[in-house]
């Protein structure tokens, strides 16, 4: 019987090496790739030495990688309220008179502020109804106060 060689060869690494390890957990290996990931794990000045390796090898084993930050919401636990009557809102980040769908009194509002964005210049938070449903309503502080849920 003849032996064929097949194309990807099957993972043998012990984790012996710093470049089988991160081969064996299928990530990129490059010294470009351990720079970065000693970066990330607090090696200054990484070249690939011996030393270093070993120290970032014994890192990735310990899993002290550092977690990929989330971005938080600075609006978690906020909500939305208007300061006047009549306040109009929108289905889109817009101050057209075509995209507004309502209007909100004062003290009434929204319980979800998504986010900040500019709207030709001025600001309107991105906000959420209780069934959901986001629309764009002045973020101005004349108009509008968030609150603490």
């Amino acid at each position: 019987m003849e032996f064929e060689p097949t194309s990807e060869k099957p993972s043998t690494s012990t984790g012996g090496s710093i470049v089988d390890y991160l081969n064996s957990q299928k990530q990129d290996s490059s010294i470009t790739a351990r720079k970065k990931l000693a970066a990330q794990y607090g090696i200054a000045n990484y070249t690939g030495t011996a030393a270093q390796n070993i120290t970032l090898l014994n890192k990735l084993k310990a899993s002290s990688a550092p977690k990929p930050t989330v971005p938080t919401n600075p609006f978690a636990g906020k909500k939305l309220a208007s300061k006047v009557n009549g306040l109009r809102f929108y289905n889109k980040p817009s101050w057209a008179d075509k995209d507004v769908v309502g209007t909100v009194n004062k003290g009434v509002g929204f319980p979800t502020v998504l986010a900040k964005v500019n709207v030709a210049g001025s600001p309107q938070y991105k906000v959420q109804n209780s069934k959901g449903a986001t629309f764009y309503i002045t973020a101005s502080d004349k108009y509008v106060e968030l609150k603490a849920k």
